[in-house]
């Protein structure tokens, strides 16, 4: 889940509040007197858990109407991923592992609370049997060869044909005790990921941070291009959505306060209706 940030309750929300409750014991204790038994400092520390609950909800509530969290287009496509991944994840997936070229070394990084799909918008560039980029001369939209200022051909990589099997496997994975509990999304190809079953295994000695998330370590190595473009896009698509009723609205705004474009509309509808007797003539 996103992390609650900025503010009294920016960071580990759940943290804070363990934090508070254990000064909120300290001080009753110093202050009070309460008694060093077990009893009773459960009950005050029960007491003091409800008190900080109370108080952290009210001071949400307060941010939530004081506040308005700002638009993050790379934060909303991974809060909705998030949300799709864990109501899609099949029952029967359970936990992470990540291994080298063989079984024989392995580490587990956690337990499995979402898994899904992310289709890939941008193809690999393709590389040859000698580990080299392939390159052809750039064609224009008309399909003729473009050439620069000084009449030499315009190259650009060749790119691998995109199927609808291309794509990263997303996968929410959380690690620790609920209060500490930490929660990682990684991006894996689906060439380098195993049958997706109770125990997943990712194939790669160790996984890379690249942006939010976290990619196997050949990944980094042979695709950051694809994984950058990828990112852009997904952040615009987000911009384009969050935004699109605000251009259409202002574009309208803007159309109807231009004289030029009303004359232009009414010298239309005044065209239409003595060509085809529409009675809209003035």
């Amino acid at each position: 889940m996103a992390e609650d940030k900025g503010g009294f309750l920016g960071g580990s929300l759940l943290l804070k509040i363990f934090l508070l409750t254990a000064v909120g014991l300290v001080l009753s204790i110093v202050l009070f007197g309460v008694e060093l038994t077990i009893p009773s400092l459960f009950w005050t520390a029960i007491r003091v858990l409800l008190i900080v609950g109370l108080l952290v909800l009210v001071v949400k509530g307060i941010q939530s109407f004081m506040a308005k969290p700002k638009f993050s287009p790379t934060g909303r496509f991974k809060e909705k991923m998030i949300r799709i991944a864990e109501i899609s994840k099949p029952f029967n997936v359970k936990e992470l592992y990540i291994r080298g070229e063989d079984m024989r070394v392995y580490s587990y990084w956690g337990k499995i609370s979402g898994l899904a799909f992310i289709p890939f918008i941008s193809a690999k560039n393709k590389i040859d049997d000698k580990g080299n980029y392939e390159y052809r001369q750039k064609k224009d939209h008309d399909g003729k060869p473009v050439f620069d200022d000084d009449k030499k051909p315009v190259m650009e990589n060749v790119k691998e044909i995109l199927t609808e099997k291309d794509g990263d496997i997303f996968i929410v994975a959380k690690r620790g005790i609920p209060l500490f509990r930490q929660t990682d999304l990684i991006r894996c190809h689906t060439s380098l990921i195993s049958d997706i079953g109770e125990k997943v295994w990712i194939k790669s000695p160790n996984l890379v941070p690249i942006g939010d998330y976290f990619y196997p370590a050949q990944s980094f190595q042979t695709d950051i291009i694809r994984i950058k473009i990828q990112h852009q896009a997904e952040a615009i698509v987000e911009t384009y959505s969050e935004f699109l009723d605000l251009v259409a609205n202002i574009t309208q705004m803007t159309l109807r306060a231009d004289p030029n474009f009303q004359k232009i509309k009414e010298m239309g509808t005044e065209q239409i209706g003595e060509e085809e007797k529409t009675g809209l003539v003035k």
